[in-house]
């Protein structure tokens, strides 16, 4: 494989034999055939990630089920995960660290948890479109759906015309946990039914002074014991609904 390949993955139900903590070293394509219903790996391996990335790379059209975490990259900008599905990852779905101008586009992150998050980021910044995220679960912790931590104002991240629903988590944001997140947008989202079983925010907690705007979405039947059933905000931060 040299640089800037596409490695084109045939139509298979593959096991773990071979297809787990794999790496990818230098900038590629991978991409199904014929979308993820078709191409799916299950790593069903409770000590193994799918993919590190050490270079930018494209995934389009896979499903990944079972992994701990799925996509993981620190360090990488330009990633694209692109019409695929995540599910039942012991930790989280896609784990990015100090990446920027990331895309996540028409995905589903399912079932994920119960020691992470469908998508966690730290230090980050990029865009989320057209993706579900149902049913995922943070044990002990702060966002079920997604987990957004740090990020500084030249990383702006964008939320649109995605689902949140019945995400769960212990402590804060059953569905959305930000905390020091500088500059975010959510447009044309629909929060509903999520819940946390401890705390606070059943839909959203936004804390760690975050600066957030709301444009067109619905927060809707979300759950908490104590306060803030759709929205909990708190240690100084700034939201524009």
């Amino acid at each position: 494989v040299e640089p800037s390949d596409t490695i084109m993955v045939e139509d298979e139900d593959y096991d773990a034999d071979g297809n787990t903590n794999l790496t990818i070293e230098i900038p590629v394509t991978i991409m199904s055939v014929n979308g993820p219903e078709n191409c799916i790996f299950n790593v069903g391996d409770e000590n193994s990630d799918w993919i590190t990335m050490e270079a930018e790379c494209t995934i389009i059209g896979l499903t990944i089920n079972s992994a701990v975490n799925t996509i993981r990259a620190t360090d990488i900008d330009n990633i694209l995960v692109k019409d695929c599905i995540v599910s039942e990852s012991s930790e989280n779905g896609i784990w990015l660290v100090d990446c920027d101008n990331f895309r996540i586009v028409n995905c589903q992150c399912i079932e994920n948890g119960p020691d992470g998050s469908g998508l966690r980021t730290e230090n980050s910044g990029g865009l989320l479109s057209n993706s579900v995220f149902d049913s995922n679960s943070r044990e002990g912790g702060s966002g079920g759906g997604i987990h957004f931590r740090e990020s500084d104002d030249q990383l702006n991240l964008i939320v649109e015309n995605c689902l949140f629903s019945e995400n769960f988590a212990s402590a804060y944001g059953g569905a959305v946990y930000m905390t020091g997140i500088e500059d975010c947008l959510f447009r044309n989202c629909q929060i509903s039914g999520n819940q946390v079983e401890e705390s606070n925010g059943g839909g959203i907690c936004i804390t760690g002074s975050s600066n957030v705007r709301f444009e067109s979405c619905i927060i809707s039947e979300n759950e908490t014991p104590r306060s803030g059933g759709g929205f909990y905000i708190s240690g100084g931060s700034v939201v524009d609904v």
